[in-house]
């Protein structure tokens, strides 16, 4: 089956606040859609009034029980916020805190800034505030998105250049808006073009005199809904059996035997972390010997940023919206 919208699922990152250590990898606390600061806690009357700006980390993940792969994934802002503040996004990694963010490339949204038709080939947008650079304006590699509530598109290869709050977009040579757009309720934003996503393994290093591992031939299988992020050791207790350890999930309950498959199981999704497929294993190991590995998990990692600008007026349900959006086989 092709993966649907609910196999789209935002989680929290592990640490979630306001200094450095904001962020890290992804934790089990899901984050549920129209629920009031699921992302970003209320805004103080002092904060308001001196300004603050604020970091979150999400992961989007692929929980498609089937394992495919979310191929050509965008991921865009769809409308601006009510209030006076702006929130562009940006990628993260499995991994990253606030201590590693530096001028990360934002991408963002704006208002359709004059109508436009079928056929045109350029759009003016007119963004929250002159300081937000959500647009590359030195290279054609923006991937765009229009939209009202009737019709919406994607253009790629645009070239976009700035004045003030107002940024002109030239769609690439051969393409044209297939719809016309007025600027009641338009939207268009830049796009994070995330790629392919899926889960997937790598790094695997077998220490040991004799015995050996084909994961090219009998890969480790990953899950799209139990896989995380962690490197992994297999040590030897003797020939056959081996326990196996994550530096962040600690030794789990169960190992494995290389006569058999070996699937531990993520109880927090009661999914397998991964498989270590028995034919894979040759040679002879000893007890002590090691097999190191990593897994991914099947996530978009998307960093929030909010900017409430100095004197900003009091505003109740302020929200946002973005999409993600992909093609599976």
């Amino acid at each position: 089956m092709a993966i649907i919208s609910t196999e789209l699922k935002k989680y929290k990152a592990a640490v979630n606040n306001d200094t450095t250590s904001n962020g890290g990898r992804m934790s089990t606390s899901l984050i549920t859609s129209g629920v009031r600061n699921n992302v970003f806690p209320n805004v103080s009357e002092s904060e308001r009034t001196a300004g603050v700006t604020r970091y979150r980390k999400t992961f989007i993940k692929v929980a498609n029980d089937d394992d495919l792969t979310a191929y050509n994934t965008k991921i865009h802002l769809v409308t601006t916020t009510g209030a006076d503040d702006y929130v562009t996004i940006f990628e993260g990694t499995d991994t990253d805190t606030y201590a590693d963010v530096s001028s990360p490339r934002e991408y963002g949204c704006g208002v359709l800034e004059a109508n436009v038709n079928a056929g045109d080939t350029e759009i003016t947008v007119q963004v929250e505030n002159s300081v937000m650079d959500i647009f590359n304006t030195s290279s054609a590699d923006n991937v765009i998105w229009i939209g009202n509530t009737t019709n919406d598109e994607y253009f790629e290869n645009v070239e976009a250049s700035k004045v003030d709050d107002v940024y002109t977009l030239t769609l690439s040579s051969g393409d044209s808006l297939s719809n016309s757009y007025t600027t009641t309720n338009t939207y268009v934003s830049s796009c994070i073009d995330a790629g392919d996503v899926k889960c997937s393994f790598d790094t695997v290093v077998v220490t040991s005199t004799s015995g050996t591992f084909d994961d090219s031939g009998s890969p480790i299988l990953v899950d799209n809904i139990g896989t995380v992020y962690d490197s992994w050791t297999l040590t030897f207790t003797n020939a056959t059996t081996y326990t196996i350890t994550g530096a962040n999930e600690g030794l789990l309950a169960s190992g494995g035997n290389i006569s058999g498959d070996a699937s531990p199981t993520n109880l927090n999704y009661s999914k397998p972390y991964f498989t270590i497929q028995s034919a894979a294993f040759g040679g002879t190991y000893e007890a002590g010997d090691t097999i190191t590995f990593k897994t991914y998990p099947a996530t978009a990692n998307i960093w929030y940023k909010e900017v409430v600008p100095a004197g900003s007026a009091s505003y109740s349900n302020n929200t946002w919206t973005e999409r993600m959006i992909c093609e599976s086989a």
